[in-house]
C-alpha cells in the first residue's frame, strides 16, 4: 500500500485541498473479511457448515451509512462492536433453511464492506 502513496489535489467547497491517494487491493481484505465471517458463524451459528457457503463482497460507500434509510434497516439486523469505534458488525443469518445471512462489517467508521453468504444446498420441507 506505501508504495502506491500519491499527493493530489482534492477539489472541495472550500477550494482544492492536498490530498494523499492509496491503492487497496480488495483480494486481501476479501479473504479477511471471509475468514472474520466464518469465524463469527462458528461461533454465533455453530449448525451452519461454512464450507457449503459462497461468500460475495463489496465494499460500502460510508456516506451513505448515515442515511435514514440504513438506520431503519440496522434496526432489523443483529449488531456488536469491538473497542470505542473499531469494529461495528451488524447481521442477520437464515440459520433454518437457506443459511443465507449479510454481513456489514466497518472499521474506524469511514472503512464498511457487506459480505453475503448463500448456500446451494437444497432444502426438503416436511
Amino acid at each position: 500500500m506505501g508504495a502506491s502513496l500519491k499527493r493530489i489535489g482534492l477539489i472541495t467547497p472550500e477550494g482544492v485541498k492536498d490530498a494523499v491517494e492509496i491503492e487497496i487491493k480488495h483480494a486481501p481484505i476479501d479473504r479477511v473479511l471471509t475468514r472474520m465471517t466464518k469465524g463469527f458463524l462458528a461461533r454465533l451459528h455453530p449448525e451452519i457448515d461454512r464450507r457449503e457457503l459462497t461468500f460475495r463482497l463489496a465494499q460500502l460507500d460510508q456516506f451513505k451509512l448515515n442515511d435514514s434509510s440504513f438506520d431503519e434497516i440496522r434496526k432489523a439486523l443483529f449488531h456488536f462492536q469491538r473497542g470505542n469505534g473499531v469494529y461495528r458488525c451488524w447481521y442477520s443469518v437464515d440459520s433454518r433453511y437457506s443459511f443465507m445471512g449479510i454481513w456489514v462489517d466497518m472499521f474506524f467508521d469511514p472503512a464498511a464492506y457487506l459480505v453475503e453468504h448463500t448456500s446451494d444446498r437444497r432444502i426438503v420441507l416436511p
